[in-house]
């Protein structure tokens, strides 16, 4: 039985060309499959670890036609979880900022959570040390991550510390967390108990309600629950506004109560505010589909070698069938060729793979380290891969090769089947054609990026710094700004919720009864100056009593509620976005206040007191550096204990697009993979043409032919085939990035250049090693190749 495999074995180390050629081919294809396997299974698995995850939803709420939001008041979580038996356990997590003081170093740590004690029951949390029962019973308590306690106490026997806070009690640890799976939705460095909040901002006015918004969770008393309860929910919001108040607190018209299955939180794409990126379900479709592509140009270079050594084999098979061999062992001979060069495959790809696995991790932006490589799982899935590579790559060679008759052999006859050559060139066409589809794509994501950091957005965002922890300057926030605005590395300064690119919005009916989500900014009079707005009529309202009614909106709020003729007039009724008693007494150019995936929205700019909670600062173009240094240095004039803490309003502008750049370098990384395989295997093909075509080439350079003619033709048949599959793969390209396009209402134009620009780097690509083989052969000399003719 193992007969076959010995002969395969024997035979491989023979032709150690063609072995590792292959070998390496299919290593590569393999790792980059079981590797993008292994992200796709990581991916669908999140949170699916916890117990009754099946039971666990999370509560949100939706504001017309926008939404979901899935930050809701803290009091409406309360009220839901007790009104409805469906719900056996609720917790809640509010995300703030927490300033803290370590010996003489400052810092903001923006991953803490506030939550409820609950969290232990809800959720499997690795917790070392501590209780679960009281960990976050008391006020002025937290928990820290393993991670969290070396980085702000240099161990992680941290139990009974305490941190110093900027302001308030210092935080004592009353717990210790492992570091959290990674394929976990939740994302925190410590957990502060709830009860540190202030009541006050948890009870009390609808007001009060609005601002303390948090993430919400319940585990349902089973997990046929979720309908009955949504059916509830959307029973009372049908009731009207008076009574969704009643029950929950606050409440607005077309306002809907939703509920999200934990297990599908990571894979449901978010607007806003998600502790983890989601991943969008088709980018887990297009890597699987990349992961098999790669295998299969390994395994179309392998049948591509095989069935070019087809005259070679055919002696070989013509003179085991004269000695009594049938067909069935000539196909476990071939196969075993493909197994044991597939097992071979196998084990450089799981070298490969631990190798790769902390670069891959950076490329994919996840935790793979944490899998084990080393179970019966995973090898049991290694296997299984190598007797698919083994079947796929071996099935077609042993079905073709093993055809050949003794007496064609004898008589010379013997040749690849009809269609063999065309198959290959077929396989070659597809191999590149794919690489094109792969390369357009790439460039056109990177190409949309630049074009949205390219185009103006109608403010400035390069010398536009805001200050976010301003607003715990109290009564000295007022002066602050007068003092930073006297520093000649600033040009003006202002104060409002911050800069243009906001996530406040409302949603209103224009007068078509279309609902539109407008877009709320709020700032000082000094507000559209600072940050670079452009006023196109009308005049910016000023900081006088008389302006207190005074705003300002943008061109598509005026032009959709018909606001442009009614500068400086007090509206007699409500008009959108705006109050009766309102004036807009002026409007500026339109521009961004999110990505280009977005429309511009309407907009309305208004000065209100208790929105003032950072300071924007315009700085001297041609002295950023110094103006930083200037505003830290008067920041800790006012506020030694608390961190100085900017923000530039370019790198919240580039962090819009993160999930595309890194998307881009994936893909450019798989193109670059893909490629590279499908080189390999053209490396090896233009070797056997060239040794098959060496007395052709012997007898043109006899007849006059130069070397450089001689490589040309040889270059010339490659390239054709590069040339139909880039019309192949252009209009598959063409489509796939408008398909992509299609998610931004601002996009570039296909520009023909990207697609000349891929096919010309595959051409090179292919050439490389076909004018390698074809330059080698066509400097031997005549009298070598042609001495026995």
């Amino acid at each position: 039985m193992l007969r076959p495999l010995r002969l395969a074995l024997r035979r491989l180390q023979r032709h150690p060309v063609y072995t590792t050629l292959n070998g390496v081919g299919l290593a590569i294809g393999l790792a980059v499959f079981l590797l993008i396997g292994l992200y796709v299974y990581h991916e669908h698995t999140y949170d699916t670890y916890h117990p009754d995850a099946d039971c666990i939803v999370r509560f949100t709420v939706s504001y017309g036609s926008f939404g979901p939001s899935l930050r809701v008041p803290a009091q409406t979580a309360e009220r839901v979880a007790e009104a409805y038996p469906e719900i056996e356990t609720a917790a809640r997590l509010y995300p703030e900022d927490v300033a803290l003081r370590i010996d003489d170093r400052r810092s903001l740590e923006e991953n803490f959570l506030y939550a409820d004690p609950s969290m232990f029951d809800l959720f499997a949390l690795p917790l070392r040390r501590g209780s679960p029962d009281t960990a976050l019973d008391a006020p002025d308590t937290v928990v820290l991550t393993e991670a969290t306690a070396r980085r702000l106490f240099g161990t992680t026997d941290a139990m009974g510390r305490t941190l110093k806070r900027a302001e308030g009690p210092p935080l004592r640890v009353t717990g210790i967390l492992a570091s959290l799976p990674s394929n976990t939705h939740l994302d925190f460095d410590a957990l502060v108990s709830y009860a540190t909040l202030r009541r006050a901002s948890l009870t009390g006015s609808r007001e009060q309600a609005f601002g303390q918004q948090g993430y919400t969770y319940f585990r349902l008393t089973h997990s046929g629950a979720h309908a009955p309860l949504q059916a509830k929910l959307d029973s009372l919001t049908k009731e009207g506004m008076a009574a969704v108040q009643n029950l929950t607190g606050f409440g607005v018209e077309d306002m809907a109560f939703g509920m999200q299955p934990l297990t599908e939180l990571h894979l449901t794409p978010t607007p806003e505010n998600e502790m983890t990126p989601p991943v969008d379900p088709r980018v887990l479709w297009m890597f699987g589909a990349l992961g098999v592509f790669i295998l299969g140009i390994a395994i179309i270079n392998y049948v591509n070698l095989a069935t070019a050594q087809a005259a070679q084999r055919a002696v070989e098979v013509g003179v085991r069938k004269t000695m009594g061999a049938h067909r069935g062992e000539l196909v476990r001979l071939f196969l075993g060729e493909a197994l044991v060069l597939s097992l071979a495959a196998v084990l450089g790809a799981a070298v490969l793979i631990e190798t790769l696995r902390p670069l891959y991790d950076v490329l994919l932006g996840t935790s793979l380290s944490a899998l084990s490589f080393r179970t019966p799982a995973v090898w049991g899935a290694y296997l299984a891969a190598a007797l698919v590579v083994a079947l796929g790559a071996g099935a077609y060679p042993a079905w073709v090769l093993t055809r050949y008759q003794p007496a064609q052999v004898v008589r010379g006859a013997a040749s690849l089947p009809v269609g063999g050559r065309r198959l290959r060139q077929g396989l070659v066409v597809a191999q590149f054609a794919a690489s094109i589809v792969l390369i357009v794509v790439t460039f056109v994501i990177r190409e949309q990026v630049q074009f949205a950091l390219d185009q103006p957005l109608g403010y400035d965002t390069d010398t536009v710094v805001t200050l976010p922890l301003a607003g715990e300057l109290g009564d000295q926030m007022d002066a602050f700004q007068q003092e930073a605005e006297r520093l000649s590395d600033v040009q003006t300064a202002t104060r409002g919720l911050g800069p243009p690119l906001s996530n406040s919005a409302m949603v209103v009916e224009d007068p078509e009864g279309e609902q539109r989500r407008v877009q709320l900014l709020f700032g000082d009079a000094q507000y559209a100056k600072t940050v670079g707005l452009t006023l196109v009529a009308g005049r910016p309202y000023t900081s006088r009593p008389a302006d207190s009614s005074a705003v300002l909106v943008n061109e598509t709020a005026a032009r959709v509620f018909d606001l442009r003729d009614r500068l400086g007039e007090p509206l007699m009724n409500a008009v959108g976005p705006l109050d009766a008693g309102q004036r807009v007494v002026g409007i500026v150019q339109d521009f961004h206040t999110g990505s280009f995936r977005e429309p511009i929205r309407p907009a309305v700019i208004q000065d209100t007191p208790r929105w003032r909670r950072a300071v924007i600062v315009r700085l001297q173009p041609s002295r950023i550096a110094g103006g930083l240094q200037a505003l830290e240095q008067l920041w800790y004039a006012f506020a030694p204990n608390r961190p100085f803490v900017h923000r530039f309003v370019e790198d919240s502008v580039r962090q819009q697009y993160a999930q595309e750049r890194q998307l881009a370098q994936r893909l450019g990384a798989f193109a670059i993979l893909a490629v590279l395989v499908a080189g390999l295997g053209l490396f090896g093909l233009a070797a056997f043409t060239a040794e098959r075509r060496m007395k052709e080439m012997g007898i043109r350079k006899v007849m006059g032919a130069s070397i450089p003619q001689i490589v040309r033709r040889l270059n010339r048949e490659f390239a054709v085939l590069v040339g139909v599959a880039f019309v192949l793969a252009v209009p598959v390209a063409a489509w796939t990035a408008s398909r992509w396009l299609q998610d931004f209402a601002y996009r570039m134009d296909l520009s023909p250049t990207l697609f000349v620009m891929a096919g010309g780097l595959t051409l090179v690509a292919a050439l490389l090693p076909v004018s390698y083989h074809a330059l080698r052969a066509a400097t031997v000399d005549p009298a070598t190749t042609l001495r026995d003719e």
